[in-house]
């Protein structure tokens, strides 16, 4: 019963599987891609490498990775002047013509990204014939032409120069009326210049020339078809000057000259509505559903073979709108509201069988017939039906196919398993004719892995569970066991075989989970050891895990090996060190299942995320390695593939089977593209906000350089760059480096990643430069770059520094006069204290001077005093008495002058202290009063005194200096006092208790003088 149930499982994995061949080539991009719409009207690629896709809805530029949307803005005249985008052209100017369906024809500058227009405006001259437009042409000398679905033909040329105004009707210079062309223009569909100079265009059921020299149009004569039919659908020019024309009836015309031939299309299909030339030699031709493929041939008269490489999914539903082949080789289709559809002809190159369904294994015999190991056993695969069968000799043997190979003899070899507990595994041999000729029991009670590998000595060499190793010789039937177990003695019940590889000296390489097992040959026995990973040890296994081996035949020293999670490793066995290759280098996944080379001596790689290619010197010897990846987009089932299903057929040919389906393909016939893409910078992202066109093209400096400067403010210091090798055979593949001049210093290896990030950036000029390559390694021959500018703050701009300029230098001559005028005021101390010191050292002299001389004075003076007063005492004689009186009186003025000399003396020195003591300041008033008369009485000067009654009896102050002082001020009074006139001197109480001692002079006739003290104290 379960043979039954898989032999029914099996059947049903043949339907579809030719049909899926041609399906799977064509790739959908639609709105979940990020087309604006889907309805595609036409497609274009400019010369900077964008592709331009005009839909109903927006006009679409996509990089590979994003599309940009342009839309109409009814506040901004420079946007788009409608979203229903019909047509496109580029000029020799690099400048995009885009047509609409309502709104009449719009140019779009690349340089100042701004949209100018040109419409059709009732009862103006300068102006189109019709708003709706359909296709879009520049003649030789410069004239644009333009047809809309009015029947009418424009022409007219622009200034070199475009004005600063988005309306063009008035700056263009108009050619003629318009010119009417009649026909069924809903059908017309391509406008194009051959390469003689002459341009056609298709005009509902026939093509018309316009003769741009002399400013007509015209028909284009056709022969007509073997039926007699004289209509025509499509054209196109192939790089020989050969004219291809699609006729009705299924007849396609090719012409060059006066020579011509026609042939039937192969299938019967109306109509064949599109024909473009590819650029790998290729023709493709498109009905509404279908899209087929020839090569180019230079004999008119030979037959061209067309196959069918693609069909739209829902064939009644989704119909083609537009067809246009890319520089790459790739046919991009638009249609009619399901977006578009890419084919890359390099898909072709892999064969893809049993969609959807896992494969367990793969093996291909002598014959190149491929057997696919399915769930329990192996089948033959018809490459030409996609139909897997069970032979009948296999149907005769109701057990499970572990494994299989053949010989050297072309006999076939299996593993099998009974299906009854316990199991029993046998070896079957068969030859050629499938009859059996071998029945071996080989030990093992459960073997959930096993390999098969025939040695060089043409023994069968088996790879089995618990470290068992067989090999039989069919020349002896005789079987021998080996155990490498004791290596692994925690794991000897769970070593399972998952690789077995045979190197050129006859050494059998294991591959397990816990290590690589290597089987020395000892004569006819074999030395096991082991490779397992060191943590400690870069140069170790990179993953015990292993699960594909390769001994390399031009290197017998260099075993390359597969690993669950550790990449790609070389092993040098003269070393005993590995060398591993990870995604860090390319390798687009780090499970490596199986590995085969082809005849250019590459590696192959099957991976959990597609196929990878390794070239370059370091696969044969040492040197740089490099990656080319193939996914899905390249035309692989699927991403995944599985463990032991990988095998090179007898030819060269590799087969990979994988969780998808079953893969075949000839690496010689993957050419790869060598065009190397145009790369552009294609988005920025400021303080992680991306920003639009229009803002960008606002921080843009106007400047005549190839290389654009974007200014930014210090604040918007962290930058994204985008950048996008314009290459869409696998944009996703295509490598990039980078380098911020300024930042980075050198290269920065992006890999497959196409954005660039820099964070904190100083204010400063540097230079972004981005290099980038195709999917198969082709690099840009001119890299993209942008120069940014970081401002610095207002606090760090010129100006500032210019003000801290000044204000240093202010502060540097402030301090400097500081200087200046501290040192003169420490001179002018200096000079001070000196002369202090010098007027000290006087006011010492001086001193001195008043002591010695005041001491010389005192003498006489009380010599003189003594005998004056001894007369007074003892005198009779009143005159002797009034002159020894007098004698007395001036000797003691003469003394109390003397005195003063040296009071003023001790004053200027600062010794003088004053004698406080208890006295009666109106008797000693009064006293020096009474020694003034006599000499007031002989100036004849009236000469007063007044003492208040509330002036109190004792006081506390120094006599002494009082009496100096009313010595003085009575002295001056009389000095300046003139005769007859009158001094009064009067002690008083004043307020707060204090008293003061005053004097005046008066006139005789009483007029007052001055009451000056400070003048009556001058001398």
């Amino acid at each position: 019963m379960k043979y039954l149930l898989v032999v029914v499982l099996l059947s049903g994995l043949n339907l579809g599987v030719i049909w899926s061949q041609h399906n799977r080539l064509l790739e959908s991009i639609s709105i979940e891609e990020g087309l604006s719409q889907g309805m595609v009207y036409d497609l274009l690629q400019t010369k900077d490498g964008y592709l331009w896709f005009a839909t109903k809805d927006g006009l679409n530029r996509y990089d590979g990775y994003r599309f940009k949307v342009y839309f109409n803005d009814p506040y901004n005249p420079w946007s788009l002047s409608s979203n229903d985008v019909t047509a496109l052209y580029e000029d020799r100017k690099g400048r995009l013509w885009i047509g609409t369906q309502s709104n009449g024809l719009d140019l779009y500058d690349p340089v100042t990204k701004r949209f100018y227009h040109l419409s059709y405006k009732a009862g103006q001259k300068n102006s189109l014939s019709g708003n709706s437009i359909t296709q879009i042409i520049e003649a030789p000398n410069g004239t644009i032409w333009v047809a809309n679905n009015s029947q009418y033909l424009d022409r007219f040329k622009l200034p070199d120069i475009l004005p600063d105004q988005p309306d063009l009707n008035q700056a263009a210079q108009w050619i003629g009326k318009p010119i009417h062309v009649p026909g069924n223009w809903s059908s017309f569909k391509k406008i194009k210049s051959l390469r003689d100079g002459r341009i056609l265009m298709e005009c509902g059921e026939e093509i018309r020339e316009i003769d741009w020299k002399n400013d007509v149009v015209r028909p284009f004569y056709l022969p007509p078809t073997p039926d007699g039919d004289t209509a025509a659908i499509a054209f196109t020019e192939d790089k020989n000057g050969v004219l291809w024309v699609t006729r009705a009836g299924g007849y396609i015309l090719r012409q060059k000259g006066k020579e011509f031939a026609h042939f039937a299309f192969p299938e019967k299909v109306k109509p064949l509505a599109f024909i473009e030339e590819g650029a790998h030699g290729h023709i493709w031709i498109c009905s509404h559903h279908t899209i087929w493929q020839s090569n180019l041939t230079s004999d008119l008269k030979k037959t061209p073979v067309f196959k069918v490489v693609g069909k739209t999914e829902k064939d009644e539903i989704v119909i083609i709108t537009k067809a246009f082949a890319d520089r790459t080789g790739i046919l991009w289709v638009g249609t009619n509201g399901y977006g578009a559809r890419k084919l890359n002809p390099q898909k072709s190159g892999f064969a893809n069988y049993l969609p959807g369904q896992s494969i367990w294994s793969v093996y291909a015999d002598q014959q190149e017939k491929i057997w696919v190991k399915i769930v329990d056993g192996y089948y033959p695969l018809d490459k030409t039906t996609g139909v897997i069968d069970t032979p009948a000799f296999l149907k005769q043997m109701p057990f499970h196919k572990h494994s299989m190979l053949q010989d050297r003899q072309n006999r076939y070899w299996f593993l099998v398993k009974t299906w009854e507990r316990p199991y029993r595994y046998r070896l079957k041999g068969f030859t050629p004719n499938f009859q059996e000729i071998a029945d071996f029991p080989v030990e093992g009670e459960y073997i959930s892995n096993v390999r098969m590998i025939e040695d060089k000595k043409g023994r069968i060499v088996i790879g089995a569970n618990k470290g068992l190793l067989h090999r039989y010789d069919p020349a002896s039937r005789s079987l021998t066991t080996f155990n490498f177990a004791k290596l692994l003695p925690s794991f000897a019940n769970e070593i399972e075989t998952v690789a077995l590889e045979q190197d050129q000296q006859e050494g059998i390489w294991i591959g397990t989970k816990h290590g690589l097992v290597r089987g020395s040959p000892e004569g006819d026995s074999l030395r096991f050891s082991i490779y397992q990973n060191n943590p400690n040890d870069r140069n170790s296994l990179a993953n015990n895990v292993i699960l594909s081996i390769f001994s390399d035949p031009k290197n017998t020293n260099r075993v390359w090996v597969g690993t669950k999670g550790g990449g790609v490793g070389k092993l040098d066995l003269k070393t005993g060190t590995f060398h591993f290759y990870t995604p860090k280098d390319g390798l687009v996944n780090n499970v490596v299942y199986g590995i085969l080379p082809d005849k250019s001596g590459h590696l192959w790689l099957s991976t959990n995320r597609g196929l990878a290619r390794m070239s370059g010197p370091g696969v044969q010897g040492e040197g740089v390695v490099i990656f080319r990846s193939y996914g899905v987009q390249d035309g692989l089932p699927g991403l995944e593939f599985n463990t032991s299903a990988f095998f090179r057929a007898p030819s060269g040919g590799l087969i990979f089977g994988g969780v998808a389906g079953l893969t075949v393909f000839n690496p010689e016939r993957l050419t790869g593209n060598p065009i190397a893409p145009k790369i552009a910078i294609t988005g920025l992202e400021i303080n992680n906000t991306e920003m639009a066109e229009s803002d960008i093209q606002q921080l843009m400096t106007a400047s005549g350089e190839a290389i654009k400067t974007l200014v930014l403010s210090h604040d918007q210091n962290i930058l994204g760059i985008r950048f996008s090798a314009l290459d869409y055979i696998a944009p996703t593949l295509n490598r990039y480096r980078y380098r911020l001049v300024g930042v980075d210093p050198d290269w920065v290896e992006a890999g497959v990643k196409n954005v660039a990030y820099y964070s904190q950036l100083r204010p400063g000029s540097y230079l972004f430069t981005v290099e980038g390559s195709n999917s198969d390694g082709a690099w840009g021959e001119e890299p993209a770059a942008i120069r940014i500018v970081v401002r610095p703050p207002w606090w760090r701009s010129w100006w500032m520094y210019t003000i801290y300029f000044l204000i240093l230098a202010g502060l540097v001559r402030w301090y400097y006069l500081g200087n200046i005028n501290r040192i003169r005021l420490e001179n002018e101390i200096r000079f001070k204290e000196r002369e202090a010191l010098r007027l000290a050292e006087i006011d010492e002299v001086k001193t001195r001077f008043f002591s010695n001389i005041t001491h010389e004075f005192r003498t006489p003076l009380t010599l003189i005093l003594e005998p004056a007063r001894r007369i007074l005492a003892k005198g009779r004689d009143p005159e002797i008495k009034d002159n020894a009186q007098l004698i007395e009186s001036n000797s003691l003025r003469l003394l109390n002058m003397v005195n003063q000399l040296l009071d003023l003396s001790k004053l200027e020195s600062g010794s003088m202290k004053l004698d406080l003591r208890r006295a009666d300041l109106g008797e000693i008033a009064r006293e020096v009063f009474r020694s003034f008369l006599p000499l007031a009485e002989k100036k004849g000067i009236n000469l007063t005194f007044s003492l208040d009654k509330n002036l109190p009896g004792a006081l506390v102050f120094d006599a002494q200096k009082l009496s100096t002082v009313l010595n003085n001020l009575i002295s001056n009074a009389l000095k300046f006092t003139p005769k007859d006139g009158k001094v009064m001197v009067s002690v008083e109480l004043v307020d707060g208790g204090r008293w003061t001692v005053d004097g005046g002079r008066w006139t005789a006739d009483g007029g007052r003088l001055d009451r000056s003290r400070a003048h009556l104290l001058n001398r």
